[in-house]
C-alpha cells in the first residue's frame, strides 16, 4: 500500500528567523543543507536503492557529486563575501561503503583535490573553512557506517585566542581575519 506522502528536505522557507546566509550579503549558497538543497536528490537515491540496491545508491551518489561541483564552479567566481556548498559523498559513501576502505580513500581523496581546486580558485586571503556535521563508525553488520560523535574541521587561518571548544561542541569566533571583508 502507498500512502502518497513524499519526502521533503528542509530549506530556508522553512525556518523563523534569518540564517548566517541571509545575514552576510552578498552571500552564495550551493545546494546546502538545510537551506537549499534541492528535494529530488533524496528522491531518487532511494528509488534507486529500493529498486536496484546499494551499488545503485554508490553510483548515483557519485553523479550527483559531480552535479555538485558543476554548480559549485558556477557559482564560485560571482561576488560574494561568504559561500558556502555542501557535499554529501563523505556522509553517503560512508554509509555504504564503511567497511570498504578503498572506496573510502577514493572519496577522501576526491574531495581533498576539490578542495584545493577551489582554493585556488579563490583570493589567497579567503578564509577557507571545511566541516563535517559528524564522523563515522560501523554499524552492528559490520560493513555499513553510522553516525558517531566524531567531526572534523580545517581552516586556513591561525584563529587562537579566537577558537573555543565547549564539551565536545566546536564554536567558531572568527573576527576580522582579512577575508573579503568580513569583519565581526
Amino acid at each position: 500500500m502507498r500512502l502518497g506522502v513524499k519526502p521533503k528536505s528542509v530549506t530556508r522557507e522553512d525556518y523563523l528567523y534569518s540564517t548566517l546566509f541571509d545575514m552576510v550579503k552578498p552571500s552564495i549558497a550551493v545546494w546546502f543543507k538545510c537551506y537549499n538543497e534541492p528535494d529530488w536528490i533524496y528522491q531518487v537515491r532511494t528509488e534507486a536503492g529500493l529498486k536496484n540496491g546499494i551499488k545503485a545508491v554508490d553510483k548515483l551518489t557519485w553523479e550527483i557529486h559531480e552535479m555538485r561541483k558543476k554548480e559549485v564552479m558556477k557559482h564560485i567566481s560571482n561576488e560574494w563575501v561568504l559561500f558556502g556548498a555542501y557535499f554529501e559523498i563523505a556522509d553517503w559513501i560512508g554509509h555504504t561503503l564503511y567497511s570498504d576502505v578503498d572506496g573510502l580513500m577514493r572519496t577522501y581523496f576526491e574531495l581533498d583535490k576539490l578542495a584545493r581546486e577551489l582554493k585556488r580558485m579563490v583570493p589567497k586571503d579567503t578564509l577557507f573553512l571545511i566541516i563535517s556535521d559528524h564522523g563515522m563508525q560501523p554499524n552492528e553488520d559490520g560493513i555499513t557506517g553510522d553516525h558517531s560523535d566524531r567531526a572534523f574541521w580545517s581552516i586556513n587561518a591561525d584563529l587562537n585566542p579566537g577558537f573555543r571548544g565547549y564539551n565536545g561542541c566546536t564554536l567558531f569566533y572568527i573576527g576580522n581575519v582579512g577575508t573579503k571583508g568580513i569583519e565581526r
